[in-house]
């Protein structure tokens, strides 16, 4: 729930799903009654309904959406969930020293490497580096988050590396 309150964009939470249920499984019963299996890893989740073994597949976009749907229609949490949910403080970045120094250096870094500006409108995912790894063309990103304070390199739609930092003070 909280992540659907503090990140806005839908591919960071369908990535953040992904990481967050890993790989495994584990039996499932469904609100029919009925028994199964639930497998999630690195492409979805996957459904196995027993007897039959009917297996449905969900990309993390997918459950993402899913997830979307029944936060908007207040089916999400429960009753007794809503009652023990505290939402989490907003998270607001206000121009400061600190602030102003990474926008310059990250500025400065993207003109002299690509003679462009970088994109500044969405201070969580900062585009600063992009290539095709092998003669495959699988995309290479690298991204600066300003409000979780770390870098982010994805290898296609997987992210692959994550660095944190502390809060630089003036």
């Amino acid at each position: 729930m909280a992540l659907y309150q503090t990140q806005p964009d839908r591919s960071l939470r369908a990535k953040a799903l992904a990481k967050e249920y890993g790989i495994g499984g584990h039996s499932h019963n469904f609100l029919d009654g009925s028994s199964g299996f639930v497998n999630h890893d690195w492409k979805g989740l996957e459904f196995d309904h027993y007897p039959e073994h009917q297996k449905i597949t969900l990309k993390w976009a997918q459950v993402e959406q899913y997830i979307d749907l029944m936060i908007q229609s207040d089916r999400y949490l429960t009753d007794k969930e809503k009652e023990h949910y505290t939402p989490p403080a907003p998270v607001s970045v206000k121009p400061d020293g600190a602030l102003t120094r990474a926008q310059n250096l990250i500025l400065e870094f993207c003109q002299e490497e690509y003679d462009s500006e970088p994109d500044f409108s969405d201070l969580s995912k900062i585009g600063v580096a992009y290539t095709n790894a092998t003669d495959e063309e699988i995309p290479i990103q690298v991204n600066v988050d300003l409000v979780g304070y770390r870098v982010e390199r994805y290898l296609g739609e997987v992210l692959i590396d994550e660095r944190r930092t502390k809060v630089w003070k003036n």
